[in-house]
């Protein structure tokens, strides 16, 4: 009786605790859930007309998405363009989460700075997606070329070498509901998407955290040279090579310059955490560069600007995803890379 008495106070404690965040402190949800099913393509996408805020402790911002589902702001006007004159050319980007800019708004990612500093020559479109990888990047050029008017005169590839060697084989195809991807719709799944005190809780987890949750043993595999030579990475080499081979080829198809932006993972640039014998931290970005190499595409890679910051300034020590700094140092390198003309 007494067990039965103390269970339901500590219910009454929590409904009455959730009651009164909801009443004088809201929450907003610290996770996206501004997906749906990709219209023509076998995988999710972003929703069209999106306006909200993620806080989760660690970082608050705010995504928007213009009626095509690709990232924008609407708080700040486009830089003025003459109004004479051909439009500028059309800069379309590819990409995850990194180029995406989670974790940031959109005026403090890469993109968005580009378009600050460049959009009197540029037209940029981030048609970036997080959990996308290289298959995705190059089904949505595919698709973009085939539907998108006006035709995009230059493309970018965001390619980030922390998950996508993984997120080759990973499948895409997976359930949206309610905007989540993979929600199961289960009771947890239910508590995560409704409880402020959830919300709060896990916004204190993130910002007093001191280390990724992202699983160890998938980080350390990508820079064990034995690691590639069976199973998931031995696969996704020749998974990425394809992908980035026909996306060069459809760029010299129709004479698009290409320029991919490699950047490395926190773990590469902080390598005292990658200590033990075997251990390499330029593994995964030195595969990736060979590959592209071979394939005589562009390429910009980061790690020289990244490893002159320390990575508590560069990139967020929780979420893992670029810190505002880390995306100016970015950004200053794409502009430095741009092409000064393109047709």
């Amino acid at each position: 009786m007494k067990l039965l008495t103390a269970g339901m106070a500590s219910l009454l404690a929590l409904l009455l605790a959730e009651g009164i965040l909801r009443l004088f402190a809201p929450q907003p949800p610290s996770w996206m859930s501004i997906y749906r099913r990709h219209p023509r393509l076998p995988f999710f996408s972003l929703q069209p007309d999106v306006s909200t805020t993620v806080d989760t402790g660690e970082t608050h911002w705010v995504i928007e998405t213009d009626s095509f589902g690709c990232r924008t702001t609407t708080s700040h006007p486009s830089p003025s363009r003459p109004a004479d004159g051909p439009p500028p050319p059309l800069a379309l980007w590819l990409g995850d989460s990194y180029t995406f800019g989670h974790g940031v708004d959109h005026d403090e990612s890469f993109v968005g700075l580009l378009e600050e500093h460049c959009g009197g020559d540029y037209q940029f479109i981030n048609s970036s997606v997080p959990n996308y990888g290289p298959t995705q990047y190059l089904q949505v050029l595919e698709d973009a070329l085939r539907h998108a008017t006006p035709a995009p005169n230059l493309v970018l590839v965001g390619t980030y070498l922390g998950n996508d060697f993984y997120d080759c084989e990973w499948s895409k195809d997976q359930p949206v509901v309610d905007g989540i991807i993979g929600n199961d719709q289960s009771l947890k799944s239910w508590i995560k998407r409704r409880s402020h005190l959830y919300r709060l809780a896990s916004k204190a987890f993130h910002q007093w955290a001191r280390k990724s949750h992202r699983p160890r043993s998938l980080i350390e595999r990508m820079y064990q040279p034995a690691a590639w030579e069976s199973g998931i990475l031995h696969d996704s080499l020749s998974t990425y090579r394809q992908a980035f081979a026909e996306i060069t080829s459809l760029c010299s198809e129709r004479g698009l310059p290409l320029l991919v932006v490699v950047i490395p993972p926190r773990e590469s640039i902080e390598r005292e955490q990658l200590q033990g014998p075997g251990i390499h931290p330029d593994l995964p970005v030195d595969r990736a560069l060979a590959i592209l190499e071979s394939l005589a595409i562009d390429t910009l890679d980061l790690r020289r600007s990244l490893l002159e910051h320390d990575t508590r300034d560069t990139f967020f020590r929780f979420d893992g995803h670029l810190t505002p700094m880390g995306h100016r140092l970015v950004a200053e390198q794409i502009q430095a890379r741009l092409p000064s003309s393109v047709e």
